[in-house]
Parts: C-alpha cells; sequence; structure tokens
C-alpha cells in the first residue's frame, strides 16, 4: 500500500496504516459509503476485514453496530477466496475466484438479489447464480449487474426506469436474464441507466434516457400512462444498441450518474447525456443527446467515470491525465483539461479520488491488477467491423430466448454422421472461425510431431485467460507452443477450434484429454457438450470406457445413465470389464 499517493491520506483509513502487520498484507482495497467511511480489504492469507460507520450493515461483519473503529474479521468472507467488491449507494456484491457471489448490506428494493428485501449485514450466496460463473458485477445506486464467464448478462434491484433490462418496470430481488444477441464483456452502471459492451465492440443500453444518456434524444423514450398522458420521465427497459456509432468499435464503455462515456479502438472519447457540470467534456454546459467526440485532437487509451459522481477522468496515449466535469475544487470543467503535473505516478482510482474530492475509490484497489482494457489487434478489429457492418441493426431478442442462453444447450444433429453437435453461432464467431488455422494469418503455432495448429495470441487471451497463461510455460521464442507429449494433435484441435467457434469435433477417442482441458481450464459448456456426445455412444462396447470417464470427470448424471444402461442390457461374461479396477466393477454391478 505504500505505493498509494492520494488514498493513504485519507483520514478514515488511518487504522488499517498504523496496523503494520495488516497494511503490509493488503491485496485488496475498497474504500466506499459516504464519502469514504467504510472500508472493506481482504489479506494475502485470505482474511476479510471491515470497519467504518457500518450504514445498513454495509461491512458485512454480521452486526448492526455503527461506527466499528478498528478491522474487524469478517468470518463470512474470509478463506471464501475473494476476488473483487464491488458497491452501490448502500449494497455490496462480493466476488470469488470461482464466480460466486455473496451479497449484503441495503436491500430495499432488491439489489441483493437474495430473493427478499431484507436488508442484512450477513454476506449472502446469491444461490440463483450459483450455476454459472460470474466475472464480474456493476453496482448502479440501487440496481446490480453480472456478467458470465459466456458472456450472459444477469440483473436485479431497482428499475423505476428499466434499468435491470429485463423488459419490465418491477423490482427484481432476484437476478433475472438480461436479453442481448452478442457475447458481452464488460458491463456498467449508471445511477438508473446501464450498458453492456459487446465482444464485436457494439453498445447496448437500457434504463432511464431523460437526458439522452442512452445515445438518442428524450423523446424517442418517452412514455405514456395507460390513458394516453405522457409521462414526464424517459426511458427504456429493452437493450438497444447506442445509434450513430456504426462505423465505431469501442473498446471500453462507462456510466456516470447520467451521463456515458465511451473509448474506441481508435483512442477516441465519445460522450452523450447530462452535462450541467461539463462531465460530458464538449465544451458547453448543454445536454448531449447523442454521442459527440470530444478533444479530436488528443488519442486516449482509458476512460473513468463512476455512477455516483459527475467527474470524468482520461489517460492519453502519451501518458498525460485529463479530467472534466465537477471537481472538489468547485470549479467545472466542460472540456479535458491536462492535469498531469500535479498527479505524476497516480494510478487511475487515485487520480479520480483526488479530484472527485470523496474521500473514496470509484472501485476496488486490486494491487498488481493489470489493465481492464480490451485489446483488440488490427486482425481482431478487421474482423469486428466486418460483423458491426451485419449486426447494428439486429437487436431485436426475446427476453426468453437469449442467443446466449441457447449457446450451453447443446443440439443433436441426426443428420450429421461425425457425432459434432451444432450450437447456434453469434455473426461474430461465424467470421472469427475463417481465421482458425490458417496458414496465411496467424502469430502463434502449437506444434506436434506431424501437425501444427495456426493461431491467434489474442482470441485465445479473449476467449481463455487461464488456457493462455497455462501455455505460456511451453512458449518458445519462435512463438510455439510444444504440448505434444500432453495432449494429442486432435484433442488440441478439438479444443481451439471450440475457442474460437463454439463448434467442436468431438469423437469418443478425444473425450477423456478434451475433458481434461475442460477441468482445467473452466469450459463447462464444453464439457456439457462432451457429456452429450458420450450419452448418444453408449452401447455394450463403449460402456465400460465410458463408465470410467464418467467417474474420472465427475459426470454424475451421465455415470447413472451408464448404470442403468448396464442393469437393463449387461448379458456378456465379466471379462468385458477388464479395463475397470475391482472398486468400479463393484460398482457397476450393484
Amino acid at each position: 500500500m505504500d505505493e498509494l499517493k492520494v488514498v493513504k491520506n485519507f483520514r478514515k483509513l488511518q487504522p488499517l496504516l498504523t496496523n503494520e502487520k495488516l497494511k503490509n498484507s493488503v491485496r485488496l482495497l475498497a474504500i466506499f459509503g459516504h464519502n469514504g467511511s467504510d472500508i472493506i480489504f481482504a489479506t494475502t492469507n485470505d482474511n476479510v476485514y471491515g470497519f467504518g460507520s457500518n450504514r445498513f450493515g454495509c461491512l458485512g461483519l454480521s452486526t448492526w453496530d455503527e461506527d466499528i473503529d478498528k478491522p474487524q474479521l469478517n468470518i463470512t468472507l474470509s478463506s471464501k477466496q475473494l476476488k473483487n467488491i464491488y458497491y452501490g449507494f448502500g449494497h455490496c456484491i462480493g466476488l470469488t475466484n470461482s464466480g460466486q457471489c455473496y451479497s449484503w448490506g441495503e436491500n430495499e428494493f432488491g439489489q441483493l438479489g437474495i430473493g427478499t428485501y431484507e436488508t442484512t449485514n450477513t454476506p449472502q450466496l446469491i444461490q440463483q447464480l450459483t450455476h454459472e460463473t460470474i466475472v464480474d458485477i456493476s453496482c448502479g445506486n440501487r440496481h446490480t449487474l453480472a456478467l458470465t464467464r459466456n458472456g450472459r448478462v444477469y440483473g436485479w434491484g431497482r428499475q423505476t426506469f428499466g434499468q435491470v433490462g429485463d423488459g419490465t418496470v418491477c423490482w427484481r430481488p432476484f437476478p433475472v436474464l438480461v436479453s442481448i444477441c452478442e457475447v458481452i464483456v464488460s458491463l456498467s452502471c449508471g445511477k438508473c441507466h446501464s450498458l453492456g459492451l459487446s465482444i464485436t465492440g457494439n453498445v447496448y443500453v437500457w434504463g432511464l434516457n431523460d437526458f439522452g444518456q442512452l445515445g438518442r434524444h428524450r423523446d424517442n423514450d418517452t412514455q405514456k400512462f395507460s390513458d394516453g398522458r405522457q409521462k414526464e420521465r424517459a426511458f427504456n427497459p429493452y437493450p438497444q444498441l447506442i445509434p450513430g456509432i456504426d462505423s465505431i468499435v469501442v473498446q471500453k464503455a462507462m456510466c456516470g450518474p447520467n451521463h456515458t462515456l465511451l473509448l474506441s479502438t481508435d483512442g477516441d472519447i465519445y460522450a452523450c447525456g447530462l452535462n450541467d457540470f461539463g462531465q460530458v467534456g464538449n465544451g458547453t454546459f448543454h445536454t448531449q443527446y447523442t454521442p459527440i467526440k470530444i478533444n479530436s485532437d488528443i488519442k486516449f487509451n482509458d476512460i473513468v467515470t463512476n455512477f455516483d459522481h459527475t467527474l470524468s477522468v482520461a489517460i492519453s496515449t502519451d501518458g498525460r491525465h485529463w479530467a472534466w466535469g465537477y471537481t472538489y475544487f468547485g470549479s467545472k470543467i466542460t472540456a479535458p483539461q491536462d492535469l498531469t503535473k500535479f498527479t505524476i505516478g497516480y494510478s487511475l482510482p487515485e487520480i479520480y479520488a483526488k479530484y472527485s474530492g470523496i474521500f473514496k475509490t470509484y472501485k476496488t484497489i486490486i494491487f498488481n491488477e493489470s489493465p481492464d482494457i480490451i485489446k483488440i489487434d488490427p486482425l481482431m478489429k478487421n474482423i469486428v467491423m466486418a460483423n458491426k457492418k451485419q449486426t447494428v441493426q439486429q437487436n431485436d431478442c426475446s427476453a426468453n430466448t437469449s442467443n446466449m442462453e441457447t449457446l450451453a444447450m447443446p443440439v443433436n444433429n441426426n443428420n450429421n454422421n461425425n457425432n459434432s453437435y451444432n450450437i447456434p453461432e453469434s455473426a461474430f464467431l461465424k467470421r472469427i472461425i475463417q481465421f482458425f488455422d490458417n496458414q496465411s494469418d496467424f502469430d502463434l503455432v502449437f506444434v506436434f510431431k506431424e501437425e501444427v495448429i495456426y493461431c491467434h495470441k489474442t482470441i485465445l487471451e479473449i476467449r481463455n485467460k487461464r488456457f493462455m497463461k497455462s501455455m505460456q510455460q511451453y512458449l518458445t521464442n519462435k512463438n510455439e507452443i510444444h504440448v505434444e507429449n500432453r495432449y494429442s494433435y486432435e484433442t488440441m484441435f478439438a479444443f481451439i477450434r471450440y475457442l474460437y467457434s463454439m463448434t467442436p469435433d468431438i469423437n469418443l477417442d478425444i473425450c477423456d484429454q478434451l475433458l481434461n482441458l475442460c477441468n482445467a481450464f473452466g469450459e463447462r459448456e464444453l464439457k456439457s457438450l462432451c457429456a452429450k456426445i458420450l450419452e448418444s455412444l453408449i452401447d455394450l462396447e463403449t460402456i465400460c470406457l465410458i463408465y470410467e470417464m464418467t467417474v474420472n470427470h465427475n459426470l454424475l448424471l451421465l455415470q447413472k445413465q451408464c448404470l442403468d444402461f448396464a442393469v437393463k442390457n449387461w448379458k456378456i461374461p465379466l471379462t468385458s470389464f477388464i479395463i475397470f479396477n475391482n472398486t468400479k466393477r463393484k460398482d457397476i454391478l450393484t
């Protein structure tokens, strides 16, 4: 924590800073609440502590006591491998390394997602998300969005203006699926509006649009009462593409309270929404109803704004720091202003803390964290731009039949004799498959004895970071990866093809190694596909081999199906069980 320049001076943080043992072990730090009134931190030995005002029980310490002046151990969250903490006005969500979510604090509008409206001071597991692997959370004022590993979006909490995104204005005390027709890679919540950034660089927005924060004039979203009278508020409860930016590939998008910032892959910032403090950055205080490019002479590589403040911050490609909107010294800056000479060596959270004038972090500080910008290389950008031309108008999704929901549900194609399963592909995946194993376009090669697989580092990094991180140990200085001693060419070909297109060719011979890869790198959908393939192949000749796989890879449902099949059909000598050890032979006989 010694590297902190602004945050370490927060008065509320002193009980932690004066405890050398705790201070030196901090790996993540969240400072939130009213003017930084509450602090939660996790240590390298997986303990979680909290102290502060504890309004709404937001410290999660299982007590309603207020003004807790020293760090107290959080028994519920400790040893849970907490990865991040997210916070709204009075509620918190903790995300673990395994992708599970715990919530606590204010719950008047169901923003905890636990199925009730009762505020709680003890972290509760969000049961309705346990079947998913959550990779990111965003909290608005009193609503919450969650992003799954395979690009689905769930929302819950208050949605007077449809900010949860399920097409209604009903408060949701439990997670509901938000229907978006693309793979989503990041989320952001404003005070009462929300957005999702797709893997193709499209931005979907929903919720309140009084000030054009959805990128279109409020007149497009003015609602009416049943008797025909016009309501005063403009909002849209369905995710829709921001219009007018068809030619732009967005790499980061963030919501302020009532404004929106977009950062393109070309380094340009576009903004729209309420501009009473200059937070849009268009040089005026006029509301900006459509996205406008700000400061066209400068290229940027990061942006920040937050649901609870009208400050906007950016870092340009030359490393300079810029801010606009309302600042702590009372000024209203209407266009990006260079503040670098005052912020040398500052991180984005610290720049934001310094100039917002509120003594808290806009997000949890994770020490040694890599930047959260989604880098798109020239190859990816070309694919994305081609895809945007097709998908920009394809945003009419049924709330019950999301493409992403279908991705996890294999459908057997009886006309296909090679035991492949067809999964509905997005336009992006259809285009990206042409670059798989392409000898004329690659920057990474998997080498086997007599075969090679041509692929791209960026694509594999986006699809499965754990896989790429693991493969680094086999990487040579020629950008070659040698894993022939661990996996067969056929297995690795199927796995990488899946990462490119979600459509692997699976057969019995590679299922065991493929399941090993699924377990090692968290590919649940591919594991489900393998199970479906194995189920279709059960017969008297294969049952022993398939049963062994179900035991080795914990495929419990398929294991039961094998046992049921054996009981009904087994009529040949016991010597056929030669591949099993005594324990497995006993299992299947009983």
